[in-house]
C-alpha cells in the first residue's frame, strides 16, 4: 500500500545518506516518516546490512513493527525496540568477552528486588544499619527509593558516587553503597536496567572488534524521541552511528520531559550536530493528530516556535474546555457524568467509528492526583486500566509465579533473591543465605522434600518441564501446552484457580510467540526470553475497551480522541518543587504541553476550586499557570460546556 507523505515528510523518507535532525511537532507524522524510512531502506533484497531503528518505549516499537508487518524477515534485517532491548540483545551475544566464563546476568526489573539488595547492601556498613534500624517503615523505604534513584543517575551520567542523595549518612559513605550494592547484584549474577546500557559501553570501547562488528551491520540509525537522551544513551548512539555516518534523530523540544532521568536536548541539538557535522536540518509543523481547538489550547505551552503547529491546518474543530468545579469530588462526578453523556450520545463525526471508552484518557500529573476520581469511577462500575510505567510480568496464580520462577533460576542459579522467593511460595519460610549449586534444575530437584504436600504434588509435574527447558531453552512452547493440559485436569483445585492459572498461561504463551516472532532466530534463548520479560518488551498491552487512567510520563506516544487533564492547579501541575525560570518549570510547562496533545479532538481541562491536602487540611487552590496560558475562560461545572476563548 503506498502511503501518501507531504513533502517535508517525503524529502527526509528519501534522505537516506549522512546526519540528518527532524524537528517534529506534536502529532506532525514523525511514527509515519519513520516507518517509511526504513521500508526504503529495507526495499532492496541485494542490501546486506540492517536498520537499527530506536524507539523511546516498547509500544513505539510495536507500533512500528506493525506498520512493517509486510516486509519479509523484519526480524532478520533490523532491529526495531528500545535501546534497552537492543543492550540486551548484544550483551546476550557477547557478555563472555566482559566476564570469561559467566553467563548473561538476570535483569532484576522490579522496585522491591533491588531495594532489597541495596538493603543487605547498607546493613554492611554499622552507623548505617543503625540509623535505617531507627526510621519507620516509610521513612526506610524513602531513603532506599532515593539512594536507587541516585545509583541510577550515576550510571546515566557517567558520574562518581551518588549524585542528588538527600540521607546525610548515605552521602557520607557514597561511594561504599556503590560498592557494596553492585558487589551484591555481583553475588546473585544479577543487573539492573541501566547496567544493561553500562555494559554494552563498556563492550564496544573495550572491544574494538565487536563495536566494529555491530556498526559493519547497522549502517543506519533511527533514533525517535531524541529531546529524550541521557548522557549514557547518546554515547551509544555516537559510537555506533560515528562509522558509517548515516543517523537520523527525531526529536520535539516542547516534549522533553524526561530530565528528572538525566536526559537533555543538549545531546540532541548540540552534541549531535558536532559530533556528526554537516547534519541537514529538518521541520515538520503540521499537525495531522489534533482537533484546531486543541492545537489553539496547546501553542502557548510549546517550548519554541519551531514546536507550534498549524491550527488552520486542521480537518476538524474539535472541542476544548476548562472546568472549574468546587472541590476534587465534584472534579471526580462531573469527568464520570461526562463520560457517560459522550457514551451514550449521537455519533460524532470527527471521531472514527463509535465513542468507546477505549478512546478515552484522564490524565494527571501524579498519581495522587487521581486518587478522587479514581474511586468514584469504581463506584460507578467503569471498567478502567491505571497505566503504570512498569516492566515486567506480575502473575496472578501462585503456580505460575512458581513456574516463572523456575525458570529464573535456571537462567540463573545463583539468584538467591529468586530462590527465596520460590521456597516461601512453597511454603518454606525461613530463607537460604547462600546458593550452592552449580545448575538450576539442581536446586529446584531439592526444593520438593521441603515443600508443603499440595506443593509437593506440584512440583512433581512442574520438575520434568523444567527439565525440558533447561535440556531446550527455545522448546517452550510444548512445555505451556502440557501445563494447560494440566491444570484443566486438576481436579482438587478451584474454578478460580483453575482460571487465573489459564489465563497465566495464556499470557505467557503471547509473550514467549511475540519473542520468537521479533527475535532473530540465533539471538533466541531461554535467557533472552526471561530478560524481554523482564523489559516489558513482549508483554502484552492492555484491554482496548476500558478507560485509561494514567500519569502524563506513562502515556508519552500515546493519543485518544477524548482527553481529560485532571487536577490542574498550582503545586500540582506544576509540581510545588519547580521554581519559576527553572529547568525543572521549563519540563513541567513541556509535560502539560504533551498531556494536551494526547488529544485528537475533544479536550477537557479541569481543576478544584479546593483540595485536601496529603495532611489532611483542605485548601483553597489557585488555577495552573498552563491553563491561563490557554486563554480560555472557565466554565463552572454546573454550567455549559462551550469553549470561551478569552479576547
Amino acid at each position: 500500500m503506498n502511503i501518501r507523505l507531504s513533502p517535508e515528510q517525503k524529502e527526509i523518507v528519501e534522505a537516506t545518506e549522512g546526519a540528518h535532525l527532524v524537528l517534529a511537532s506534536a502529532g506532525s507524522g514523525k511514527t509515519r516518516v519513520l516507518t517509511e524510512r526504513v521500508k526504503r531502506l529495507l526495499g532492496s533484497q541485494q542490501r546486506r546490512y540492517r536498520v537499527l531503528a530506536l524507539t523511546f518505549t516498547n509500544r513505539a516499537a510495536d507500533e512500528m513493527k506493525e506498520r512493517l508487518k509486510d516486509l519479509p524477515d523484519l526480524g532478520e534485517r533490523s532491529f526495531v525496540g528500545t535501546i534497552h532491548a537492543f543492550c540486551q540483545m548484544v550483551l546476550e551475544a557477547h557478555y563472555s568477552a566482559l566476564a570469561e566464563g559467566e553467563r548473561m546476568p538476570t535483569i532484576f526489573e522490579r522496585d522491591e528486588d533491588r531495594m532489597a539488595l541495596l538493603e543487605k547492601a547498607l546493613h554492611m556498613i554499622p552507623s548505617v544499619r543503625r540509623e535505617l534500624g531507627a526510621k519507620s517503615d516509610k521513612e526506610r523505604r524513602a531513603i532506599l527509593m532515593n539512594l536507587l534513584a541516585a545509583i541510577s543517575a550515576a550510571k546515566r551520567g557517567f558520574a562518581a558516587g551518588l549524585p542528588g542523595v538527600s540521607d546525610r549518612l548515605c552521602a557520607e559513605y557514597a561511594d561504599t553503597i556503590r560498592e557494596n550494592f553492585e558487589a551484591e547484584l555481583h553475588a546473585q549474577q544479577g543487573i539492573d536496567f541501566d547496567d544493561l546500557l553500562v555494559l554494552t559501553h563498556r563492550l564496544f570501547t573495550e572491544q574494538a572488534h565487536i563495536l566494529e562488528h555491530y556498526a559493519g551491520i547497522y549502517r543506519y540509525l533511527c533514533v525517535d524521541e531524541a529531546q529524550d537522551l541521557n548522557a549514557i544513551q547518546y554515547e551509544l548512539i555516537r559510537l555506533l552511528g560515528q562509522p558509517n555516518g548515516n543517523v537520523l534523530l527525531v526529536g520535539c523540544k516542547s516534549q522533553a520531559i524526561y530530565g528528572f532521568n538525566g536526559a537533555s536536548i543538549e545531546y540532541m541539538e548540540k552534541a549531535f550536530c558536532q559530533d556528526f557535522s554537516p547534519v541537514t536540518r529538518h521541520e515538520l509543523l503540521k499537525n495531522y493528530r489534533s482537533a484546531r481547538s486543541v492545537i489553539q489550547a496547546a501553542n502557548p505551552l510549546a517550548a519554541s516556535p519551531s514546536d507550534r503547529m498549524r491550527p488552520d491546518e486542521a480537518a476538524y474543530e474539535g472541542e476544548c474546555t476548562v472546568i472549574a468545579c468546587e472541590d476534587e469530588g465534584q472534579e471526580a462526578k462531573w469527568i464520570v457524568d461526562k463520560i457517560g453523556e459522550l457514551l451514550k450520545g449521537p455519533p460524532r463525526e470527527d471521531i472514527e467509528g463509535p465513542l468507546t471508552l477505549g478512546k478515552m484518557a484522564v490524565l494527571a500529573r501524579t498519581r495522587y492526583a487521581m486518587q478522587a476520581l479514581e474511586a468514584v469511577v469504581q463506584e460507578a462500575e467503569i471498567p478502567y486500566e491505571l497505566r503504570q510505567q512498569q516492566n515486567g510480568l506480575a502473575f496472578d496464580s501462585d503456580f505460575m509465579r512458581v513456574f516463572d520462577l523456575g525458570l529464573c533460576l535456571l537462567v540463573n542459579p545463583r539468584s538467591q533473591l529468586h530462590l527465596n522467593q520460590l521456597r516461601k511460595l512453597i511454603g518454606k519460610e525461613d530463607p537460604v543465605s547462600h546458593v550452592s549449586a552449580n545448575k538450576g534444575i539442581d536446586l529446584l530437584e531439592s526444593l520438593r522434600g521441603s515443600a508443603t504436600r499440595e506443593w509437593s504434588e506440584r512440583l512433581s509435574f512442574c520438575l520434568p518441564e523444567w527439565r525440558k527447558v533447561a535440556v531446550e531453552g527455545t522448546k517452550l512452547l510444548p512445555v505451556l501446552n502440557r501445563i494447560e493440559e494440566y491444570a484443566k485436569q486438576a481436579n482438587t483445585w478451584d474454578e478460580h484457580e483453575r482460571a487465573r492459572v489459564l489465563a497465566d498461561v495464556g499470557i505467557m504463551r503471547d509473550c514467549w510467540t511475540r519473542y520468537t516472532h521479533n527475535t532473530a532466530s540465533e539471538y533466541r534463548s531461554l535467557s533472552g526470553f526471561r530478560a524481554n520479560l523482564s523489559l516489558g518488551v513482549v508483554r502484552p498491552s492492555g484491554s482496548s475497551d476500558v478507560l485509561t487512567l494514567a500519569t502524563v510520563h506513562s502515556v508519552k506516544g500515546l493519543e485518544f480522541d477524548v482527553v481529560f487533564l485532571i487536577g490542574m492547579v498550582e503545586g500540582v501541575f506544576p509540581d510545588y518543587r519547580a521554581q519559576t525560570g527553572t529547568r525543572q518549570m521549563k519540563e513541567e510547562q513541556n509535560e502539560a504541553f504533551v498531556a494536551m496533545t494526547r488529544a485528537r479532538r475533544l479536550l477537557y481541562v479541569t481543576y478544584p476550586k479546593s483540595r485536601v491536602m496529603p495532611w489532611g487540611d483542605r485548601k483553597a487552590q489557585q488555577v495552573s499557570r498552563f491553563v491561563t496560558a490557554t486563554k480560555i475562560y472557565p466554565v463552572s461545572a454546573g454550567g455549559g460546556h462551550v469553549m470561551r476563548v478569552a479576547e
